[in-house]
């Protein structure tokens, strides 16, 4: 093998398939593919076996040809080098590959891998169904509802965000069993029926970071792939192919409760509301499922209330709202990390809240298409129990 090229795409292109390189894995898995290929191209390519990434950057190309090198050793060589072209070659000697790394005066070797000890990674193709999604707005939703994915292992299905894809638009989900966030596209105040033709898919959570990752600088569309086993996503400068969970994911419509089942709607400002909930997450109660809890009251005066208490220390905010206020106070425990989250996947200057007396969760909804339901705080409650009335938060 033998190439040139410049040294910023090069670097670039080990940054984004940094996040696939298994750092304490096997060591052909904390190496990257790359090869120089005869259309004039250089791919750069990593693997931890669950998911793939390959980018790719012009090159001149005087020899196509392959070469397995660990990732941090040359992602550190390349950064000291200086700008202009990287010439890359392999040489043999005494049984040994090793891959020539020069620009300008800088010249390193770093051994390689013999090219047949890479991986072969099934890609699970089969029966799939291609589609375009736009960049900016797959990457929105991702990010969207990241944060509301369970991190336990025992809930492997719940690791994960849920995409569910059709003609006319599509909707990402994640849940961890008491909270559930939901990105609607195009924007929804709630999510539609299913559609005939939807497609549903469930990434790993890894997956949907990775994903997540290589499309911040993407524009325009991404060709995406949904197969029985797997899912990929491609542009012009990189593409990720992922094996996906095989369980089905959980009926999240259920969760969400319906228009009927809300008394009071109370608008308030983003801003104010995130201060109130830092002002009260000092004196926070830490809770056994992680987080801090207070108690929100909201007064049929629009007066909203935040109160914690630990350890002899006390902490009060409280601001003004408005839109359709309940007739009687309602008070409610609460998870003050789950409300930050909420409040923070949020880009709307004033945020809307659904809630009743009755029912303990609350449903934000945002302009843009984002939809989470938090439920008050109760040991072994689920949303769905909340929501069919079993109880409410605060014994």
């Amino acid at each position: 093998m033998e190439c040139a090229i410049e040294r910023g795409k090069l670097a670039a292109a080990l940054g984004m398939v940094k996040s696939a390189v298994c750092a304490n894995g096997l060591p052909v898995l904390r190496c990257v593919r790359l090869e120089a290929t005869e259309d004039g191209h250089a791919e750069v390519s990593a693997t931890n076996l669950d998911v793939y990434v390959t980018a790719k950057a012009d090159a001149s190309v005087a020899s196509p040809g392959v070469a397995i090198v660990n990732h941090e050793t040359l992602a550190r060589t390349v950064a000291t080098m200086p700008e202009g072209d990287v010439k890359l070659s392999t040489a043999e000697g005494n049984g040994l590959v090793r891959l020539k790394v020069k620009c300008g005066s800088s010249r390193s070797a770093i051994y390689a891998m013999k090219p047949e000890e890479w991986p072969v990674v099934d890609s699970g193709k089969g029966k799939s169904q291609k589609f375009c999604m736009d960049a900016k707005e797959l990457r929105r939703a991702i990010m969207s509802v990241l944060h509301a994915a369970s991190r336990d292992t025992t809930r492997r299905n719940l690791m994960s965000v849920c995409l569910e894809t059709a003609k006319d638009g599509f909707v990402a989900v994640a849940a961890d069993g008491r909270r559930m966030a939901a990105f609607c596209h195009p924007a929804a105040k709630s999510p539609p029926p299913k559609a005939k033709d939807a497609r549903t898919v469930t990434l790993p959570l890894r997956l949907a970071s990775v994903i997540s990752s290589l499309l911040a600088d993407a524009a325009g569309d991404v060709v995406a792939e949904i197969g029985d086993r797997f899912f990929s996503a491609r542009t012009d400068d990189w593409s990720v192919n992922g094996k996906v969970i095989d369980e089905k994911y959980p009926n999240w419509r259920q969760v969400i409760p319906g228009p009927d089942q809300y008394g009071a709607r109370v608008e308030a400002d983003r801003s104010e509301l995130l201060r109130a909930l830092h002002a009260v997450e000092v004196s926070g109660s830490e809770i056994d499922r992680g987080g801090l809890f207070a108690v929100m009251r909201i007064a049929p005066s629009g007066l909203v209330s935040f109160d914690s208490a630990t350890d002899g220390s006390s902490s009060h905010a409280e601001l003004k709202a408005g839109g359709d206020l309940p007739a009687k106070a309602v008070t409610c425990g609460i998870n003050i990390k789950n409300y930050l989250d909420a409040l923070g996947a949020s880009v709307d200057d004033e945020v809307e809240m659904l809630l009743s007396p009755d029912i303990p969760p609350v449903m934000f909804r945002s302009a843009f298409g984002l939809i989470e339901v938090v439920m008050g705080v109760k040991p072994g409650m689920t949303l769905a129990q909340a929501i069919n009335g079993n109880g409410n938060e605060e014994d």
